[in-house]
């Protein structure tokens, strides 16, 4: 066995408490975590899903009305049966049967025809609580003079019904990439282009600089962007070589910048930016009735409709990885090319676009995950912390 594989067996080993944030376990590895790619990035892609699925759920709100309306689907289930148990012959709906009743033989279905029409079926084995729940009727205004027996039964299914309804919103949550609750009024988008908020900021030194920097219309130079702070259209924002930043633009989108990343909010129309250098990772909002967002790079640009996609940029190539949706790329003449989820377009001055699948998308955006490593600042050096941040960016241009 070679030396990197026996230290890459060790790291395996001690990945949990790595991920847990052990201060003597990461220094043990220190010197490894600097030199291997491979090792950075899974602990990195392990710390992220260790904090979704701690979070996952956490903005679950049981609605108010749950029990009464579990009760009454009990209740509505309950006559069902007790309809089934007087016609055999006839074939109602499946659902949650009341323990205090007799089961039905048969397979029952809510679109079945009138009794005499179906034969009887063998029946089948009762959904386990993985399967989707069906979706519960209103409450009925005689739920609460329905019988005591009948009631304990009800109230035994209640916690099974909140754990699926728990395990619903966890799934979602993991969907859900620096999203809300959703309550929120739809963006708008200003005719003059988009403005860009800063949010979250990880650099790779304990400096007290902000690493983010904007040159605002009429502008000479660059000044440092504070969190919280606005960038108005026309502004050109840039990321030094120690850090990444999160911006949310007016129309409901989110872009990732990496190190070393010039972008500008063009106002060359109403969504539109300008890749100069570097690599974004953007979430782009879904507008029914706006424009698509347009991204313009050295080499081309990309025409994007609501998705998320990891854009880099040099003067010499542009790479758009799809994660979901679809784009669509031109080159400088014209040419243009659709790329789909799972998909890389790459465009070159000299050649037409091309698209390939890609297998390394989980890694392509890993990186944009920012704030998901909270850092003990007992526990951890400022060269630990740059270990997490000088995490190889993606493969897009390699």
């Amino acid at each position: 066995m070679s030396e990197r594989a026996e230290k890459y067996e060790a790291f395996l080993d001690d990945l949990a408490p790595i991920v847990d944030g052990d201060a003597a376990v990461i220094e043990r590895h220190a010197d490894f975590l600097v030199d291997d790619d491979e090792a950075r990035d899974l602990r990195h892609e392990a710390t992220a899903a260790a904090d979704r699925i701690r979070e996952a759920g956490a903005d679950f709100v049981m609605p108010v009305d749950f029990e009464a309306r579990v009760l009454a689907a009990l209740d509505e289930q309950a006559a069902l049966d007790e309809q089934a148990d007087a016609d055999p012959g006839r074939i109602t709906n499946p659902g949650f049967a009341s323990p205090d009743l007799p089961s039905s033989s048969g397979v029952r279905s809510a679109d079945a025809p009138a009794a005499g029409t179906l034969a009887k079926t063998e029946a089948m084995p009762a959904r386990s609580d993985a399967e989707t729940p069906r979706a519960m009727p209103d409450a009925a205004a005689e739920t609460a003079e329905k019988g005591t027996k009948r009631r304990t039964g009800k109230l035994l299914f209640f916690p099974v019904a909140g754990m699926i309804a728990v395990a619903a919103a966890a799934a979602v949550g993991l969907l859900v990439w620096g999203g809300d609750d959703g309550a929120d009024p739809a963006p708008q988008v200003a005719s003059a282009g988009l403005e860009g908020t800063l949010g979250v900021v990880e650099r790779a030194a304990d400096d007290g600089q902000s690493g983010v920097s904007v040159q605002r219309p009429g502008q000479d130079g660059f000044v440092a962007l504070g969190a919280g702070e606005v960038a108005p259209t026309g502004s050109v924002l840039r990321t030094d070589a120690r850090t990444r930043a999160r911006f949310s633009l007016g129309d409901g989108s989110v872009v990732v910048l990496n190190h070393a990343t010039e972008v500008a909010l063009t106002g060359e129309g109403p969504r539109a930016l300008d890749l100069r250098s570097g690599e974004i990772v953007a979430d782009v909002a879904h507008l029914a009735d706006g424009p698509n967002l347009n991204i313009q790079t050295p080499t081309g640009a990309v025409e994007v409709l609501g998705t998320e996609l990891v854009v880099s940029a040099t003067d010499e190539m542009t790479s758009v990885r799809v994660t979901r949706g679809v784009v669509a790329v031109r080159d400088r003449g014209g040419a243009r090319a659709e790329v789909r989820a799972g998909e890389e377009g790459i465009l070159r001055p000299s050649a037409p676009p091309s698209v390939a699948p890609v297998t390394d998308l989980s890694s392509s955006v890993a990186w944009s995950e920012l704030g998901a490593i909270e850092v003990d600042d007992d526990a951890r050096s400022e060269s630990l912390a740059g270990i997490r941040s000088a995490r190889s960016p993606s493969r897009a241009t390699r």
